[in-house]
């Protein structure tokens, strides 16, 4: 960035160096300068093409101004080593519980061992459980998964239909399914056999299946389409066949690409990503709401900084809320190129647990006497204060996932202390008992 800033002013820089320059503060975030920039490349460049796009970049860089007041409050995790390394990770999806994680990477030992255009290793799927707080080593699903290209484009709500991009000589540009037939245990995946799905005069990119299975969203470039990638719906007849696959129409659809739908919300929710809608930079992602009594897809609206950014923003994935989503991206503490992240949405509302602590002493059959319960998070802050009546054996807390510690206080006199953890993702249990277990014969009052 530097480098082209000295260049720049540089009176004999090549024309093309404000435009990379503008292209380069961009990339950075850093939307005001880069606008003033690629609004001097439009009035001096002679490059038609560059002159377009450096267009289309103020376009997305005026946008993002524009909603930077309203940038969500985020924090990115990333899923660590395990999963990520210094190749391409991306398009997540977690199983309901969040228990486990397909994905997609191009790192070196794919099942190919061959590179793509792009210099990168060819595709492939993998999965990850999430253990003890953390995502374990990444290893293949097997099918469908060869020296070809293959790509997971979605899991349905209920975690019932994983969808799967598969582009290899043998199975040439088409969309597979492979159905949940017990927890966490996939059949084999099969080609969707329906030939207005897998065209073969097109080109299919992803889909996701309703929770039930009767209706499918599906991206593809075909005859009839209102630009490049459309996204298309299609439902289940009564004899179990595929009807006519519509055109998702304009409200959707632009002339650009439309590319990884998403159902959530119980198939209400479409998020789907676009480099025809209002875009921060190459594709971003999309959101429309399902309207009941018009029957039809409401105008989409972007998902908004910093979720979207102006490098490409394919698929997101929510968790067992909307408090948790995975996305692929590039971030500076990233390990290589992009990554896998899980989004914490800090205003969003995190699944609460109600502990139930029983409080007794080892050696004695009495109740308890009364006491005071102090509880603070990993910051040493006092998060709340609980009283247990003398003669009650228990007392209630609930709390947010976290660790915390718990003091145990008599007439003001720590005589019992604890670390908690609160489990989140597929270790979260909405009650849980717990005892506590006091030495020694308790003091009278």
């Amino acid at each position: 960035l530097e480098d082209l800033k000295s260049l720049s002013t540089s009176a004999q820089k090549p024309e093309e160096t404000t435009f990379y320059y503008a292209l380069a503060l961009h990339f950075n975030e850093q939307y005001k300068d880069a606008l003033k920039f690629y609004n001097q490349y439009i009035q001096t460049g002679t490059n038609a093409k560059l002159v377009s796009q450096a267009r289309e970049n103020a376009k997305a860089c005026k946008y993002a101004l524009a909603i930077l007041p309203k940038k969500q409050a985020v924090t990115f995790v990333n899923a660590g080593k395990k999963v990520n390394s210094k190749f391409p990770e991306y398009n997540p999806f977690v199983m309901p519980d969040e228990g486990y994680m397909f994905y997609v990477t191009q790192k070196e030992g794919t099942t190919g061992h061959v590179y793509d255009a792009k210099g990168y290793f060819a595709s492939d799927i993998y999965i990850s459980k999430y253990k003890y707080g953390n995502w374990t080593r990444g290893r293949s699903v097997g099918q469908p998964n060869s020296y070809g290209n293959e790509k997971v484009t979605s899991i349905s709500e209920n975690g019932k239909y994983i969808v799967y991009y598969v582009d290899n000589p043998l199975s040439k540009n088409n969309l597979q399914v492979a159905e949940n037939r017990k927890k966490y245990s996939f059949n084999p995946p099969k080609k969707i056999d329906d030939k207005r799905i897998n065209n073969n005069s097109g080109k299919q990119h992803s889909g996701v299946f309703s929770n039930d299975g009767n209706t499918f969203i599906f991206s593809s470039k075909r005859n009839g389409g209102l630009g490049g990638y459309d996204l298309y719906i299609v439902k289940k007849l009564p004899t179990g066949k595929w009807g006519e696959p519509q055109n998702m129409g304009p409200e959707i659809n632009t002339e650009k690409d439309e590319i990884y739908p998403y159902l959530y919300d119980n198939g209400q929710t479409l998020y789907f990503s676009s480099n025809g809608h209002n875009t921060i930079g190459g594709f971003d992602l999309q959101k429309s709401t399902y309207d009941n009594v018009a029957k039809k897809w409401n105008s989409p609206e972007n998902l908004g900084l910093p979720i979207n950014t102006p490098f490409d923003d394919y698929t997101i994935c929510f968790g067992q809320n909307k408090k948790t989503a995975y996305v692929g991206m590039w971030r500076k503490d990233g390990f290589g190129e992009k990554d896998i992240y899980q989004l914490i949405f800090e205003n969003e509302e995190p699944l609460y647990t109600t502990i139930n602590a029983k409080v007794m002493y080892e050696d004695s059959s009495q109740f308890t006497p009364a006491l005071t319960i102090e509880v603070y998070n990993e910051k040493d802050e006092l998060t709340g204060i609980y009283t247990k009546k003398q003669d009650k054996g228990s007392f209630i807390m609930v709390l947010p996932p976290g660790k915390y510690k718990i003091n145990l206080l008599q007439n003001d006199n720590i005589i019992y202390q604890e670390s908690i953890f609160v489990k989140d993702h597929n270790l979260y249990k909405d009650f849980v008992e717990k005892k506590i277990i006091l030495k020694g014969i308790p003091k009278q009052e």
